[in-house]
């Protein structure tokens, strides 16, 4: 009894210890643990967010000027700032422009806001458009031509309600907007719709011309074999206007039907120049044709562009059998056009021989200098690796002559053109004396990041430097 007292009594002192431990002593529940450690967190150094630069902050002040213009701004407020939005390709206050245009009374502004959102292929006021052309007679034919060209050019959702009211607008064969309206339909349509067209061309003869030749162009556009026995009749039919004829010849290489083909080779033999230039055209984009005697009696025809298109051909086939002709038109064809389209089409064949040919004529004193231009403007655009050695040869004879167009020409080409191969040629053309040379040296490093050259182009913006080149430098340096 006495012995199980005094152990009742330790209990009871052993309790009455223990609750009187501060509470810091014992050991927290995980909720209090959770909460500590948040407190801990709040209380460890947070770093700061970097601040924003001038630039930065200008760029935000600026952005929020440009939507109160759209809110609270004048119709030709809005119509200018389009201009500059249309430059700097900023598309984030397209929400804006759209409120502004579906709330504007202005033709102007809402034709403006249209083209905007036709570039950059914004479907955002497609229903609007629609609305527009449902009550077309409602609205200028400026707004309707703007509506039909945006309608045309982004992906619609309401392709079928579109098409509908494309036809009513062509059937109307108004001069100001019908031709539009088979180029949207074009653009977006079915087979059907081709059927549309053809129905339009052959039953309604009282069509004006404008609106049949803009029918026989969408129908190539639109690449629907239905079109092939209709285009070829009246490629066939010499008693058409000539025009007709072209563009049903030129439909129908679009198409690339084989049934065409006894069509378009009789009108190579025609007496009318172009029709045989669109011919040569057509028969050029059937790629699984031998083509080759036909492009080479097409290079020798008479009329200039049909060996023009020729040359098209010869470069799209890469048909290198040709070389010997084309090199022949370069140096000797009586149009400088066609010559200067020969070297083009040297340029795009490739071939040793190719370039053989202008690196022997480029570097000629006697070689007409918008030739020459022209040379060295492909050569750095096609091969400025492999004809390193003949440019700076041109760059060495030229380097002393004042106001060389020659080596003015082949700096600016090189300073728009994206090869860190090009370094030496710019790094040289920092220490010709003219300023506009230098300039297209900083230009070509800063384009091509060659930020090993950085200190070099800082010493162009101290004193003593033109102001155009200093400028230039400052710009540079941004990139770098």
């Amino acid at each position: 009894m006495y012995k199980t007292e005094w152990i009742r009594l330790l209990l009871i002192l052993l309790f009455c210890l223990g609750t009187a431990l501060p509470a810091a002593a014992q050991l927290p529940s995980p909720e209090t643990a959770e909460a500590v450690a948040e407190e801990e967190d709040d209380g460890a150094p947070v770093p700061e967010e970097a601040p924003l630069t001038t630039r930065e902050q200008a760029e935000i002040t600026l952005f929020e000027e440009w939507r109160d213009t759209l809110m609270y701004g004048i119709d030709a407020n809005v119509i200018e700032l389009l201009s500059t939005l249309r430059e700097r390709r900023e598309t984030g206050l397209n929400e804006e422009l759209k409120e502004r245009f579906q709330f504007s009374s202005s033709g102007d502004l809402r034709v403006k806001v249209l083209d905007f959102f036709r570039e950059f292929e914004d479907p955002s006021l497609e229903h609007d458009a629609l609305d527009i052309l449902l009550y077309f007679y409602d609205y200028s034919n400026s707004l309707i031509r703007a509506s039909i060209q945006y309608l045309g050019a982004i992906e619609l959702q309401e392709r079928e309600e579109a098409a509908e009211l494309m036809y009513e607008l062509i059937q109307e064969d108004n001069v100001a907007y019908s031709g539009f309206a088979v180029r949207a339909l074009a653009n977006f349509g079915t087979e059907s719709d081709a059927e549309f067209l053809l129905d339009v061309l052959e039953n309604q003869p009282m069509l004006t011309d404008n609106l049949r030749e803009s029918i026989l162009l969408a129908l190539g556009d639109m690449r629907q074999p239905v079109a092939v026995d209709t285009l070829i009749e009246i490629l066939e039919d010499d008693t058409n206007p000539a025009v007709h004829r072209q563009f049903a010849a030129d439909s129908l290489g679009k198409i690339g039907d084989p049934r065409a083909l006894p069509a378009l080779r009789n009108a190579l033999s025609s007496d009318e120049n172009l029709l045989r230039a669109y011919a040569v055209s057509a028969l050029s984009q059937f790629p699984d044709e031998d083509n080759t005697r036909m492009l080479q009696r097409a290079l020798r025809d008479s009329y200039a562009r049909t060996r023009e298109v020729a040359l098209d051909g010869v470069a799209a086939a890469r048909f290198t059998d040709a070389l010997p002709a084309v090199r022949y038109m370069a140096r000797s064809d009586p149009q400088a056009s066609i010559r200067r389209k020969a070297l083009r089409t040297l340029a795009e064949l490739g071939t040793d021989d190719s370039w053989e040919f202008i690196h022997e004529h480029v570097v000629r004193s006697t070689t007409p200098q918008d030739m020459r231009i022209l040379m060295i403007q492909l050569l750095i655009e096609h091969n400025a690796v492999g004809s390193r050695e003949v440019l700076m040869e041109i760059m060495r004879d030229e380097w002393e002559k004042d106001n060389s167009r020659i080596l003015d020409a082949l700096a600016r080409a090189m300073s728009t053109t994206d090869d860190p191969a090009l370094e030496d040629f710019y790094l040289r053309m920092l220490d010709h004396p003219n300023f506009v040379i230098q300039m297209y040296g900083v230009r070509g490093i800063s384009r091509n990041s060659l930020r090993r050259h950085r200190e070099r182009i800082e010493q162009y913006t101290g004193d003593g430097y033109h102001p155009a080149l200093r400028r230039e430098a400052a710009s540079g340096l941004e990139q770098l």
